[in-house]
C-alpha cells in the first residue's frame, strides 16, 4: 500500500508549489504512458504533504491508475481515497470515501466518477465480487442513467465473477444482439453457439449498415 509522507519533502528536494505540480503532473503522465507504472508509484510514495487540494486531486489520481495498472488493488484504492480527500471527509471509511464527497473547485465529477470505475475494477480484478457489485450499485445510483459503455462493463465484469443473477439485471439496458447478451444466452444454454454466431453476424451487418 502506499507509504505515508512524514515531512514536506517532495521528490529530489524540489518543492510543491505550482511549477513543481504541473512538472511532476506531466512526468507521471509520461511514465504512464511509458507503461514505467513503478516509478509513478516511487514518485508517489514521496509526494509532499502540503500539496494543494487541486494537486493532490490529480497526482493522487495518476498513482491509482498505475497502481490498478500493476494489480495493486489496495494500493489504487488507498490512492483514490487520497484524490479524493477534503476537509471534513478525510476519517470516513474506506466503503464510503467515494460517496458525498464535497464538491468543490479541485473535484472534479469526471474525475470522481472515474475514480469510482476504478475502484470497481480493482475489487474485480482480486475476484471480491461482493464489493465490486455493491460498488456499481452504488455508481448506478449516483449516475444514473448509465451510458452504454459502463452497462456492457459492469455486465461482462459479473460474468466474470460468476454473478450471472446478478449480470441479467442489468440485460435490459443493452440492445439485443449486443454481444454481451450473446454471451450470457450461452452461459446460460439458452442458445447453442451455432446460434450465437449467426446472430453476432446479423449484430455486426446491422451496425455496419449504420455505420
Amino acid at each position: 500500500s502506499p507509504k505515508g509522507t512524514s515531512s514536506g519533502a517532495s521528490p529530489k528536494g524540489t518543492s510543491s508549489g505550482a511549477p513543481w505540480v504541473e512538472w511532476e503532473r506531466l512526468r507521471l503522465q509520461l511514465l504512464a504512458r511509458s507503461n514505467r507504472h513503478d516509478e509513478v508509484l516511487r514518485r508517489a510514495a514521496v509526494f509532499p504533504v502540503n500539496l494543494p487540494a487541486d494537486a493532490r486531486t490529480d497526482l493522487h489520481a495518476l498513482a491509482a491508475q498505475s497502481a490498478l495498472a500493476m494489480g495493486q488493488g489496495a494500493a489504487a484504492r488507498e490512492y483514490a481515497a487520497r484524490a479524493l480527500w477534503a476537509p471534513g471527509v478525510s476519517s470516513a471509511p474506506q466503503e464510503d470515501f467515494l460517496r458525498g464527497v464535497p464538491q468543490g473547485d479541485f473535484l472534479r465529477g469526471a474525475q470522481i466518477r472515474d475514480l469510482r470505475l476504478l475502484v470497481i475494477r480493482s475489487y474485480a480484478r482480486e475476484s471480491r465480487s461482493d464489493e465490486a457489485y455493491g460498488s456499481m450499485l452504488r455508481f448506478q445510483q449516483d449516475y444514473r442513467p448509465l451510458t452504454a459503455a459502463i452497462v456492457e462493463e459492469f455486465v461482462d465484469t459479473l460474468l466474470d465473477l460468476d454473478r450471472v443473477k446478478e449480470a441479467v439485471d442489468w440485460l435490459g439496458l443493452l440492445e439485443d444482439g449486443h454481444p454481451v447478451k450473446l454471451r450470457l444466452r450461452l452461459l446460460t444454454g439458452l442458445i447453442k453457439p451455432q446460434e450465437a454466431v449467426v446472430q453476432a453476424r446479423a449484430a455486426l451487418s446491422r451496425a455496419a449498415d449504420t455505420g
